[in-house]
This record gives structure tokens, C-alpha cells and sequence, in this order.
């Protein structure tokens, strides 16, 4: 049950995690590719800004966070939520 109603902030927020033990390049370089595939779906006049924070947060374990505000809000491309 959602208590919660679905709202479309204009924003994707994503966490990615790679395995234990890789090099902070190359988790960069891993998440260089994911937001390649972000800019190829969503026009770069629909982006306003994306930002990656990556590295080793106090839980030790890899983990990256981007976060990409869209200039229009509700035009999520079909299958993304």
C-alpha cells in the first residue's frame, strides 16, 4: 500500500554500487557510462543540471549518487518512474 502519491519532481535520482575493493576510477569511469545512457534518453534541453557524487560513504561499501534535474517536469520518458 502507498501512502504516498506519485509525483513527478522533475528529477532522477539514482544509487549505484560496485563491487568491494574497485578503484575509485574506476567506479567513475562505471558511472561515466550510466550517465552516458541518461544524456542518449533525455533531450539535453530537457536537462538542467546532473551531479555524481562518488565514493565511500561511512557504511564501507562503494556507492555513487547522481542526481539529474530535468527543465520540464512530467515528461519522464515512457518507462522510467
Amino acid at each position: 500500500m502507498d501512502f504516498f502519491p506519485t509525483v513527478d519532481a522533475g528529477q532522477l535520482r539514482l544509487h549505484v554500487r560496485a563491487p568491494d575493493g574497485t578503484r575509485l576510477e574506476e567506479s567513475a569511469r562505471r558511472f561515466a557510462d550510466v550517465e552516458d545512457v541518461i544524456r542518449q534518453t533525455i533531450p539535453a534541453d530537457e536537462i538542467d543540471t546532473v551531479l555524481d557524487n562518488i565514493g565511500l560513504p561511512a557504511g564501507g561499501i562503494n556507492l555513487a549518487f547522481s542526481d539529474a534535474s530535468l527543465v520540464t517536469s512530467g515528461r519522464l520518458p515512457t518507462g522510467t518512474s
